[in-house]
């Protein structure tokens, strides 16, 4: 990732894709990422910890023992998200809370490989599907072109994609997090915006501005 792509990524961004990696936190993922953001270090450290108390799942901090870095401001973010955790475990809130979408989520329900393929056939990435599934992207910017295309390659009508984009957003129910723990979605982005922080390629962008 060049550094002008990682100047445009905001702290919301980082942290949805810090959260799709994978389906609970270690240590390693929280190396990965504080390294490749050092400015946001802390914020991530502080939702690892929030995620991996909520999740239970609570690493090894003998297994998970890095001794492999010398960067010292890594070595203590981990140390803390270790050390927390399991502080944290006993205070875990056992309450659950869900919310019947009003709009019907055609993606929600994709499983890995269903999802992985619609993926290929947009051309798009992992993380600009995960978006659209979690309408974070405002209806009144998305390009008409790009509706139809989804539309096809869903299976889904029109006017079902459409109605999708303008529901509330919301995070995808696999990822189980309580509301202080999870990224903020009460904002949409653009059509642009989503574009631009989602990894995609120049080509790629091209196309999808141009549909």
């Amino acid at each position: 990732m060049t550094d002008n792509m990682t100047n445009m990524i905001s702290i919301d961004d980082v942290l949805y894709q810090f959260s799709l990696e994978q389906e609970a936190p270690s240590a390693e993922l929280l190396e990965e990422f504080t390294q490749r953001y050092p400015e946001y270090a802390e914020a991530l450290t502080d939702f690892a910890i929030k995620w991996a108390a909520d999740t239970m799942a609570i690493p090894d901090p003998i297994a998970n023992e890095s001794e492999s870095t010398n960067d010292v401001s890594v070595s203590i973010a981990m140390s803390r998200f270790l050390n927390k955790t399991h502080e944290l475990k006993s205070l875990k809130d056992t309450k659950t809370s869900s919310q019947a979408s009003i709009v019907r989520n055609p993606f929600s329900a994709l499983e890995k490989d269903e999802f992985r393929n619609l993926v290929q056939r947009l051309n798009v990435t992992r993380l600009f599907l995960s978006k659209i599934r979690d309408r974070i992207i405002e209806v009144s910017t998305v390009r008409p072109g790009f509706f139809d295309l989804l539309a096809k390659e869903s299976g889904e009508s029109f006017e079902i994609i459409k109605a999708h984009f303008a529901a509330d957003a919301e995070l995808h129910p696999d990822m189980k997090f309580k509301a202080k723990s999870k990224p903020s979605v009460k904002s949409k982005q653009s059509y642009e915006e989503a574009l631009d922080t989602s990894g995609l390629s120049s080509d790629q962008k091209s196309i999808l501005r141009n549909i």
